[in-house]
């Protein structure tokens, strides 16, 4: 064993492979414990129902893929997007952990078209990534705010396909939930999931960063201004409330939820 765990540590291949099997074991056990978690995942048992079709972009570590999983059972189906290869293989180690059968994973960007996009990388101190703040590397973060927004001082650059949900997702299927968190790149992957949200009009739970957004010189009406066509509102989840955000209030980094009239009735015990 000791000799084994030596060969680990020795090798920069295998010290990787030993390191995502530590962080899939401990996230793992996190996600179960309920100690990875945000508010919003109470929102989950509300929005999703079982037998249903999900989408979650940007799916990281599982936080959300994992309960949504629950949720829909067997017979539905959560579609789960992430892009950085260290991300998506300890992912894949935690889907297997908790038994997972209802997940269909993609090592993939979701944008606004088919081809490849350049990820800018955070690095921690010890070196290791920071990929939860992984972000399109044509987003400008040199603007007024940076000394809040950046947390790091070094970053690494890898490249990844990049799909459309419109063109990944069976046109035949009705898609009543996505969850998103792409680092202010939600513009780009709404932009190529229109027919879905037009047809399944699906409730979305999206964080919003205004700082992110100037980065991409992406107006908040630029974002949301297409849903509210569609007859969407838009919710901020506070206090085990569902609060309807106002034309005059400020939008400041949060999760907050889209919902279409289709789905309002879910959330009424909520309102």
């Amino acid at each position: 064993m000791l000799r084994t765990i030596v060969k680990l540590l020795l090798s920069p291949i295998k010290k990787t492979v030993f390191y995502e099997e530590i962080q899939a074991w401990s996230m793992s056990r996190d996600i179960l414990s309920g100690r990875f978690s945000e508010p919003e995942l109470e929102l989950l048992e509300y929005a999703v129902k079982k037998n249903e079709i999900v989408i979650d972009v940007g799916a990281n570590f599982g936080m959300y893929t994992y309960p949504l999983s629950k949720i829909v059972g067997d017979s539905g189906r959560v579609f789960a997007y992430e892009p950085i290869p260290f991300t998506f293989r300890t992912l894949t180690k935690i889907i297997r952990k908790l038994s997972i059968r209802s997940v269909s994973l993609s090592n993939k960007a979701v944008s606004d078209k088919r081809g490849k996009v350049t990820f800018a990388v955070p690095l921690q101190t010890s070196g290791q990534l920071m990929a939860g703040q992984a972000h399109f590397v044509n987003r400008n973060d040199d603007h007024p705010g940076k000394e809040t927004q950046v947390r790091w001082k070094h970053l690494t650059s890898l490249t990844c396909e990049t799909i459309t949900l419109d063109e990944d997702i069976d046109a035949s299927l009705d898609v009543s939930f996505i969850k998103i968190d792409i680092e202010g790149a939600e513009y780009f992957a709404f932009k190529g999931a229109t027919r879905i949200i037009k047809n399944s009009t699906p409730s979305i739970l999206i964080e919003i960063n205004p700082w992110f957004l100037d980065g991409f010189e992406i107006t908040l009406d630029d974002l949301v201004g297409p849903f509210y066509k569609l007859g969407y509102e838009l919710f901020r989840y506070q206090s085990q409330k569902l609060r309807k955000m106002t034309a005059s209030e400020e939008i400041v980094e949060d999760n907050y939820l889209l919902i279409h009239p289709k789905y309002l009735e879910r959330f009424t015990d909520l309102l």
